[in-house]
Order: structure tokens, then C-alpha cells, then sequence
């Protein structure tokens, strides 16, 4: 079976990564690098995929 994985780009990773934690009930853990995180179901399943974004600035 092929899944696919939901990437949410986020300001905070950490504190995002805590709120859809606390959204799932699931316990509180640190994302696994300051620019990405996932939540993972009890199985290893991937639910969510965090990633650190920030608009490109374009100089005129």
C-alpha cells in the first residue's frame, strides 16, 4: 500500500509540533530536528509531516 504524508509548513516547529500533539492526544515529544518534526500513530504510521517555513524575501 502506498501512503502519502501531509507536510504542514509551520513558523515553529516545536510549538506546532506540541500543538498537534496535544490536537491527537498524543504525549508531548521533541521534534526530531528544529526544522522538522512528525506525528507518528502508535503503529509508526506517518500522520503529519511539520517543516519550518518562511517566506522567500525578493529584493526590488
Amino acid at each position: 500500500m502506498k501512503r502519502t504524508w501531509t507536510i504542514i509548513g509551520v513558523g515553529d516547529v516545536q510549538s506546532s509540533l506540541k500543538w498537534y500533539q496535544a490536537l491527537f492526544g498524543q504525549p508531548a515529544t521533541l521534534p526530531a530536528h528544529d526544522y522538522f518534526g512528525q506525528i507518528l500513530d502508535s503503529d509508526g504510521t506517518v500522520l503529519l509531516c511539520l517543516h519550518e517555513w518562511a517566506p522567500t524575501i525578493i529584493p526590488h
